[in-house]
């Protein structure tokens, strides 16, 4: 009964509704728009893949200067030994270091005889182990004079061999030049 009652009003509701929207020429554009009106959002989806990175941004300002090391330090390395030696082994710079020796000889290159200089520095302090060293000409010696060379011919934990060399076909003096170096473990 009460279905036959709710059935009864809704057909009297279109009756009445019908003709009027009807004569207007709206019920059914109404009707449509009604149907359309969204419902209460739902619950939200599963993410979505990654997408694309955006472009960079600029460049930030640069920070402040951090405090200075004490001299010598860097990181990684616990010890430094340099130097200058001038052409007849007495030492120009540096210290922690002696110059035992800086006896000439002569030198194989290219098939000819070239003057040459031994040098044996020794450490004051031995390393703990066998540094790692690098030598060069000092100051103009190698633009006032013909090719000069710089050769390190062994390191240890107390001791760098390092002969200098100057290319001066079959002559027997002249070998010894000024040179510096570094060596840190």
């Amino acid at each position: 009964m009460k279905k036959t009652a709710l059935v009864l009003v809704v057909i009297c509701f279109f009756i009445s509704v019908v003709p009027v929207a009807a004569n207007e020429g709206g019920f059914f554009p109404w009707f449509i728009e009604h149907l359309k009106k969204p419902g209460p959002p739902g619950p939200p989806g599963p993410a979505g893949p990654q997408g694309p990175a955006g472009p960079q941004g600029p460049v930030g300002p640069q920070g402040p200067q951090g405090p200075q090391g004490p001299p010598g330090t860097a990181a990684g390395i616990q010890r430094v030994i340099y130097g200058t030696v001038n052409a007849d082994g007495s030492i120009l710079q540096g210290s922690e270091f002696s110059v035992q020796s800086a006896t000439p000889s002569t030198c194989s290159h290219d098939g000819s005889t070239i003057p040459c200089t031994f040098y044996m520095i020794q450490f004051l302090q031995m390393f703990d182990n066998i540094p790692v060293c690098t030598a060069t000409i000092y100051g103009a010696e190698s633009f006032q004079r013909p090719t000069v060379s710089i050769v390190i011919t062994g390191t240890s934990e107390s001791a760098l061999g390092i002969e200098t060399g100057v290319d001066i076909p079959n002559a027997t003096s002249g070998g010894s030049v000024s040179f510096s170096f570094i060596c840190l473990r």
